[in-house]
């Protein structure tokens, strides 16, 4: 019997060293062509109110950058996430989303007012998604104090994990 516990433990073991792989490798191809290290690219974007925000506006702090699409699904499930990380590090770090491929003024507004977006929206545009090489919904790029990227990801994060992306900006 003890051999047989041994033999299941080395598997399992094995079979979760195999999974961690396979789930590095995903998330490093689908962020292979992002802007990995050095300074984050520098734009020039409007929030709903019509004020500029610029790159410099945010630094002084770790920043959240969340690229994200009205119809995108994985976006909506997200941005509670990134609404209690917003919340939490409130004047410590900065949480702004960039809205891409919004269409109108008029869904844009509606499509935040009905999903609760309590956080700063900035009306992305075409130059700044080919700067951050966003290619797929959401995108996620952690900022250190400096505006150097820190860590980047593609798709649905817990909030642990972008507390923790956070955590290591700084």
């Amino acid at each position: 019997m003890r051999k047989w516990l041994e033999k299941r433990w080395v598997q399992n073991v094995g079979w979760a060293l195999a999974m961690v792989a396979i789930f590095v490798g995903v998330n490093w191809y689908k962020t292979r062509s992002m802007v990995r290290t050095g300074p984050a690219p520098a734009f020039t974007l409007q929030n709903l109110d019509g004020e500029t925000r610029t790159l410099k506006s945010y630094e002084g702090t770790p920043t959240v950058l969340f690229f994200w699409a009205p119809w995108c699904g994985v976006c909506r499930a997200n941005s509670d996430t990134i609404s209690r990380v917003a919340h939490a590090y409130d004047g410590e770090a900065d949480v702004v989303s960039v809205v891409v491929d919004w269409g109108t003024m008029k869904k844009i507004r509606e499509h935040v007012a009905d999903h609760d977006v309590d956080y700063e929206v900035l009306l992305g545009d075409q130059k700044t998604v080919e700067a951050y090489d966003v290619t797929a919904f959401p995108t996620i790029y952690v900022l250190d104090s400096d505006g150097n990227v820190s860590s980047t990801l593609v798709g649905y994060t817990t909030e642990l994990g972008l507390r923790s992306r956070l955590f290591l900006a700084d």
